[in-house]
């Protein structure tokens, strides 16, 4: 059974921006024994709440709600933290908001909650303040209004709310009740950073590595996240664990990259508990686990998260027999529902694989892929321009073949640059200026097929100038990537001393490289020399299906 392989150029894990924050605020502990120093908390808490007083029922509630000190009796807590906002404590209002919000021992009342909000703001609460600003800003317990939003979040960070100074860090940074405003946004998080906020930090660190509203600084963003991942942050955790397994300005290092993507996975994030799978399918950092890859993809797919969902797909599909197949077409389903325009060209390729027996499996897979296209994925339009290619309509599907190659890398999709520079030398065109030029911009997007070209391009001096330095870089560098023919090809040029000293040894080495990856050519003697004329396209089948071992 012939299996899909998810490509740099149709599915990538990388580094995402930070999702606007959405999470309920959370009350911290405000204990206050009004300057009594005791030895048994819990006794004076139960002695001034006996009395009357409002700060000692609310720390006896907050205490038996949570087992501080005394064992959990939430009953007996909530009647105290009650107790304690009928007297419009406002510490003890925020925190039986908060019971309400979550659906806390009451049953959840985002109005009643609201409600409580409001009165603990009047009363100068932070954390009711800040959560007035949440309430409005998704509309919980009360209408949507973004400036009501700005407005109670800012009375939140003028009283020193380091979540409030991130909260509007996000409104500016997304336009949300405020014309967007990255620079400001950068204050803010600036603000959150220097209280060390986690979630500041790293906030700020992105903006740092992206240069967003701030001069584009890699290694204070490395140093933000740092110190954030210290924290436990999981979302700077991840960051560590991208920048490490792409070498972002950083010594690229799959050991470490695993090592942060497993922190930041056991802390919930969800992009990294997809990326730690990745690598364990990959072996990436370590060896294959295809269990723990499977494990981690389930929790990033319970979250819905569309690659994690397309991912298992695969997986399951690849070893998972029929059952898994079945399973498989869902998690894709599932996917596209989630609104992923990758997920039809995963439907389309299934079409093509555990389908194929189907009569009707290659027009099902046109079906998939049109849907695609019309959602605007390049990757969807490289597969279509291949099925049409070998279509029964001659010029008409020609012509839309190569128009869909031709759009698909006008959106920068590297394997859409690398084919249509391989038509270009294939049928012999005159201009291979145009066909380096694409193998050029394919390289740099680092795709492996294009460098080998790019490097043969420089041998050559096809299309570019002679370059024997140059050539032998971008053949290594392909070679390096797994990419079987350049392993191949790499091996040829060492048995015939072309660009490299003759060395039988390392022209072994590479040649065992390509046939443990299943190259066709490994298997017959050496090549000396140039043997890219005599190669056909190498089409998107070839480059995303490989026989199951």
């Amino acid at each position: 059974m012939r299996v899909i392989t998810l490509l740099g150029g149709l599915c990538v894990l990388q580094m995402q921006p930070l999702a606007a924050d959405n999470q309920k605020p959370v009350p911290g502990k405000q204990v206050d024994l009004k300057g009594l120093e005791s030895t048994d908390r819990i006794k004076t808490f139960e002695r001034l709440a006996q009395a009357g007083d409002a700060n000692g029922a609310f720390c006896l509630g907050q205490a038996l709600i949570e087992g501080d000190g005394v064992p959990k009796d939430p009953a007996a807590g909530l009647r105290w933290i009650t107790a304690a906002a009928a007297q419009e404590h406002p510490s003890a209002l925020g925190y039986l908001a908060w019971i309400f919000a979550e659906g806390q021992l009451v049953p959840k009342n985002e109005a009643r909650a609201f409600e409580l909000y409001s009165r603990g703001a009047a009363q100068g609460d932070v954390y009711s303040l800040r959560s007035m600003g949440w309430a409005y800003r998704f509309g919980k317990g009360c209408a949507k209004d973004p400036s009501k939003a700005l407005h109670w979040y800012e009375a939140a960070a003028k009283s020193g709310d380091e979540e409030a100074l991130v909260a509007l860090g996000i409104l500016h940074e997304y336009g949300e009740g405020v014309p967007k405003d990255l620079k400001k946004a950068s204050e803010y998080y600036y603000q959150a950073a220097n209280q060390q906020n986690a979630d500041g930090q790293c906030r700020l660190g992105w903006f740092f590595l992206q240069g967003l509203g701030v001069e584009k600084k890699p290694d204070l963003a490395f140093h933000l996240f740092s110190e954030s991942a210290g924290q436990g942050w999981a979302r700077s955790e991840g960051n560590l664990g991208f920048m490490y397994r792409y070498g972002h300005f950083v010594t690229r290092d799959l050991v470490m990259a695993r090592a942060w993507f497993l922190k930041s996975a056991e802390h919930g994030d969800v992009d990294s508990q997809a990326a730690l799978a990745s690598m364990f399918e990959a072996g990436e950092g370590g060896v294959v686990d295809l269990d723990e890859a499977r494990r981690w993809y389930e929790k990033a797919a319970a979250s819905q998260n569309s690659y994690a969902l397309m991912a298992l797909g695969n997986l399951l599909l690849r070893s998972a027999g029929p059952e898994g197949a079945k399973r498989a077409k869902e998690l894709f389903l599932e996917a596209a529902e989630l609104g992923s325009n990758r997920a039809y060209l995963m439907l389309a390729m299934w079409s093509m694989t555990a389908d194929k027996n189907n009569p009707s499996a290659l027009q099902e897979a046109r079906v998939w892929a049109e849907k695609g296209v019309s959602a605007g994925d390049p990757a969807a339009k490289v597969f279509l321009g291949n099925l049409l290619g070998h279509g029964p309509d001659g010029e008409v599907e020609a012509s839309r073949a190569r128009q869909l190659l031709v759009d698909a890398a006008a959106q920068g999709d590297a394997l859409a640059k690398w084919q249509l520079g391989q038509r270009l030398l294939i049928e012999g065109k005159t201009d291979t200026k145009a066909a380096a030029k694409l193998f050029q911009e394919a390289s740099d997007l680092g795709f492996p097929p294009a460098k080998l070209q790019l490097g043969i391009c420089f041998q050559l001096g096809r299309g570019l100038p002679n370059n024997p330095k140059l050539a032998l870089r971008w053949i290594i560098e392909s070679a390096e990537a797994g990419f079987p023919e350049a392993q191949f090809y790499l091996s040829g040029l060492y048995e015939g001393g072309i660009l490299v000293p003759r060395n039988r040894q390392k022209a072994k080495e590479w040649l065992e490289k390509a046939r443990a990856a299943g190259y066709p050519g490994a298997r017959a003697p050496m090549p000396k020399g140039d043997n890219s004329k005599a190669k056909t396209v190498v089409t998107l089948e070839t480059m995303i299906f490989k026989s199951e071992k």
